[in-house]
C-alpha cells in the first residue's frame, strides 16, 4: 500500500469535515433564516469524522501499527455531542425552527453514532485478508471478533436505527406541520442507520471468517432498498405536500443517495470475499456518482430558489449531503489486499509476522509435494507386487494341472513348484515391505499435518523473542496460542 494513498484516502473526508464546519458557520451567521440548514450542515461533520475514524482505523493497520483505538474512541465522543446538542435543541427550542433543526441534527448524530461503530469494527480489518489466505470459510478466527460480539455489534446500530423510526414516527402522527417535517426527515435519516446496521454485520463475520457464501449479497441488497425508499419517498412527499416539506423532500433523495453510496461499501467487501467480483471494483466510483448528482441537485436548487428560503434551505441541505457521499468514497476504496500481496507495507509484515507465515507455507508445501511424490511411488510399487503375486498363481495352478495329466515327470515338477513356492514367499514379502512403507508415509503425513499447525500458530515480533508465535500471522504469547489452537469449525456460529 502506497503512503501517498493512505494519505489522500484520510485527507478527502478530513476536508470534508472542514467544509461541512466552516459552510455551517458561516450559513448561520450570515442569513438570518440560515440557523435550520446550518446547524444541520455542522452536526454533518460528525459523520465525515466518523468516516475519518474509519479510514484511519483500516489504513494503519495496513501501514503496520496496532494502537488502533483512539479512532472509534473519538468517533464516538463527536457522535455523542452531537447527538446531544439535537437533544438539547429539541428540549429548548419549542419553535418551528428549533423543532426542525433539532430532528435534522439528532439524525446527523445517530448516523455518526452508526458511522463510528463501524470504526469500531474495524479494528480487526487487517484479518479479512488474513482468513482468505490461510483459513476455510467457517473455520473461525480466534484472533478477531468472536460471534457473540458480531451480534452485539451489529445490535448498536440497529437499536440506534429503531429508536430514530420510533421518535420519527410519533413526530409525523403529530399535528404540527413542523413536526411532521422533521419527523420525515428523522425517518430517512434512520434509514441510513440502517443500512450501517448491515455494513458491520458484514465486517465482522468477514473479520472472523463466519460469513458464508449464501449470505453473500443479501445485506447490499438491504442497503439498496432502505436508498430506494429514501428517494421514492422523498418524491412523494415533493408531489403529495405543501411548500414546508420542499426541504424535507430533497433531503430525503439526497438521504437516499447516501444509502446508494454506502451500498457501495457492502458491494466492495463482499464482492472480493474468496471470489473477486466485477462490481467490487465498480462499487468504489457508487459514492462519487451519488456524490456528483447531489451536488447538480443542488447548484440546481440554489439557481431555483434566489428569493425562497425553502429551495434555499433544500439547496444547503443537500449540499451538505453530497459532501458525506463523497466523503464515503475514502471508506469504500479502501483495499482489502492480500497479506501475502505487495501492497502492504514492510512495517505490517514485521508487525503482524505475514513474512513468517509465507516462508512457512512454502516450506509445507514442497515437503506436501515430496509426500506425494513419494506416495505415488509406493503404490506403484505395490501394484506391481500384487500383479507378480498373480502370476506366481497362475503359474503354480497350470503346474499343478500338469502334474495331475502326467505323473511321469513328478521329480522335475517338485523342483519347478519349489522354485514357485520361492517366488511367492518374495513376492509376498515385498508386498509386505511396501505396505509397512505405506504406513510410514501415512504416519509423515500426520507429522506433516501437525508440523503445517505448529507453523501457523503465533511467534514473537522480534527474532528474538521467543515467548510468543504466530497465529493466523498475529502475534500473541505462546500460552495463548495453545490455549487457543483448537478448531471451532465444528461449531459453526451462523445462526441465519
Amino acid at each position: 500500500m502506497h503512503r501517498a494513498n493512505s494519505i489522500v484516502l484520510r485527507a478527502l473526508p478530513l476536508s470534508m469535515t472542514l467544509y461541512e464546519l466552516i459552510f455551517g458557520i458561516v450559513v448561520i451567521c450570515v442569513r438570518r433564516s440560515g440557523a435550520v440548514p446550518g446547524r444541520f450542515l455542522v452536526s454533518l461533520a460528525s459523520i465525515t469524522f466518523a468516516i475519518y475514524c474509519v479510514v484511519a482505523v483500516s489504513m494503519r493497520q495496513l501501514e503496520g501499527f496496532r494502537q488502533l483505538w483512539l479512532w472509534p474512541l473519538m468517533a464516538y465522543c463527536g457522535a455523542a455531542a452531537v447527538t446531544t446538542w439535537g437533544i438539547v435543541i429539541l428540549t429548548t427550542e419549542p419553535g418551528s425552527v428549533g423543532v426542525v433543526s433539532g430532528h435534522m441534527v439528532l439524525g446527523a448524530g445517530l448516523i455518526a453514532l452508526c458511522v463510528s461503530t463501524v470504526s469500531l469494527t474495524s479494528v480487526h480489518f487487517i484479518e479479512i485478508a488474513r482468513n482468505q489466505a490461510h483459513l476455510d470459510i467457517g473455520r473461525r478466527n480466534r484472533v478477531a471478533w468472536s460471534a457473540a460480539s458480531v451480534w452485539r455489534l451489529t445490535l448498536i446500530p440497529f437499536v440506534i436505527s429503531s429508536i430514530g423510526l420510533a421518535y420519527a414516527v410519533v413526530s409525523m402522527c403529530d399535528g404540527r406541520v413542523d413536526e411532521q417535517v422533521g419527523g420525515h426527515a428523522l425517518f430517512a435519516q434512520s434509514m441510513v442507520c440502517l443500512s450501517f446496521a448491515s455494513i458491520v454485520h458484514i465486517l465482522a463475520r468477514q473479520m472472523n471468517n463466519t460469513f458464508l457464501t449464501r449470505f453473500k449479497w443479501r445485506y447490499s441488497v438491504y442497503i439498496v432498498c432502505n436508498g430506494l425508499v429514501d428517494i421514492t419517498w422523498g418524491i412523494v412527499t415533493l408531489l403529495t405536500c405543501p411548500t414546508p416539506f420542499i426541504t424535507c423532500g430533497f433531503g430525503m433523495i439526497a438521504l437516499g443517495l447516501v444509502c446508494l453510496s454506502v451500498s457501495g461499501k457492502a458491494h466492495r467487501v463482499i464482492g472480493s470475499w474468496h471470489d473477486v467480483c466485477e462490481l467490487a471494483y465498480v462499487a468504489a466510483y457508487f459514492p462519487l456518482f451519488a456524490g456528483i448528482l447531489g451536488m447538480l441537485m443542488s447548484s440546481i436548487l440554489f439557481s431555483t430558489g434566489v428569493d425562497q428560503n425553502q429551495y434555499v434551505w433544500a439547496a444547503y441541505t443537500v449540499a451538505g449531503l453530497s459532501a458525506v457521499c463523497i466523503s464515503a468514497y475514502a471508506m469504500v476504496a479502501i483495499p482489502s489486499v492480500d497479506p501475502d500481496g505487495d501492497q502492504i507495507c514492510e512495517r505490517a509484515r514485521r508487525c503482524y509476522g505475514i513474512d513468517a507465515v509465507r516462508a512457512r507455507n512454502a516450506k509445507l508445501l514442497a515437503f506436501g509435494q515430496a509426500m506425494d511424490t513419494a506416495v505415488r511411488q509406493e503404490r506403484a510399487d505395490i501394484t506391481r507386487a500384487e500383479a507378480a503375486a498373480r502370476r506366481a498363481a497362475a503359474e503354480t495352478a497350470a503346474v499343478e494341472e500338469k502334474l495331475r495329466a502326467n505323473p511321469s515327470v513328478k521329480p522335475e515338477v517338485a523342483r519347478v513348484l519349489r522354485d514357485v513356492e520361492r517366488e511367492q514367499r518374495v513376492a509376498e514379502e515385498s508386498r509386505r515391505a511396501a505396505l509397512r512403507e505405506e504406513n510410514e508415509i501415512e504416519l509423515s503425513e500426520k507429522q506433516a499435518e501437525s508440523v503445517e499447525s505448529d507453523a501457523l500458530r503465533p511467534v514473537g515480533d522480534g527474532p528474538d523473542d521467543a515467548s510468543g508465535v504466530i497465529l493466523n500471522g498475529v502475534s500473541v504469547p505462546a500460552d495463548a496460542a495453545r490455549k487457543d489452537s483448537t478448531d471451532d469449525s465444528g461449531k459453526e456460529s451462523d445462526k441465519q
